[in-house]
């Protein structure tokens, strides 16, 4: 009897120790991610660089670190705290960061573009490939979600970037939606979208 108990013991180290490996992994790999994404996300780099159309490459990039990052165990929204506390980030663009890069890790989910292949080509910021539902097969294209037509200060921002099949994307061209609009509303009120951008999204609305 007292045999196993010994063995329950060592078992029970054992399981111990690997959780703590475990814990200890996730943790680095989380610090890792962090280092990566931070200059990723580094919004004044991007909103000042005056290379039109980059945050597209950059989106990819991030949701794919990301990802990689979730599955070995990091904490996406943690990973972007500190990322965000590293750039000094404002607050009001702190949240509507975060609130994008989590909304486009769950796209990237339902769609299947979490697949080895598809995290390599976004690593490079390349479009990846539509694994699931009825856009199988489609290249994905990143979006803004209030056209840029509308809003040019916004079109090198993360915060208004989406991932969206192509025909989608192409479907719904330049048209202000409900929930553009309440986007637009949102980054106006943040602050991080002019008067004037707001007052043309607004107009096209109605």
């Amino acid at each position: 009897m007292k045999w196993i108990t010994t063995v329950l013991a060592i078992a029970g180290l054992a399981f111990s120790g690997w959780k703590a490996f475990e814990a200890l992994e996730a943790k680095s790999a989380q610090k890792e991610a962090v280092n990566l994404i931070a200059p990723i996300v580094a919004y004044r780099d991007i909103y000042e660089s005056g290379r039109s159309r980059e945050a597209n490459d950059l989106l990819l990039r991030a949701v794919a670190l990301l990802i990689k990052a979730e599955n070995e165990g990091g904490d996406p929204r943690e990973i972007l705290r500190v990322a965000e506390r590293i750039n000094n980030t404002p607050v009001n663009y702190s949240d509507l960061l975060t609130d994008s890069m989590l909304r486009n890790i769950k796209i990237a989910r339902e769609l299947k573009l979490d697949t080895p292949a598809n995290l390599e080509l976004m690593s490079e910021g390349k479009s990846p490939i539509v694994g699931s539902g009825p856009y199988t097969g489609e290249k994905i294209e990143v979006d803004h979600i209030v056209p840029r037509s509308l809003a040019p200060d916004l079109d090198n921002l993360l915060i208004n970037l989406e991932m969206m099949p192509m025909t989608l994307n192409r479907r719904k061209s330049n048209k202000v939606t409900e929930r553009a609009a309440a986007m637009a509303k949102r980054f106006y009120e943040a602050g991080v979208m002019t008067p004037d951008s707001f007052e043309r999204v607004m107009k096209a609305k109605s």
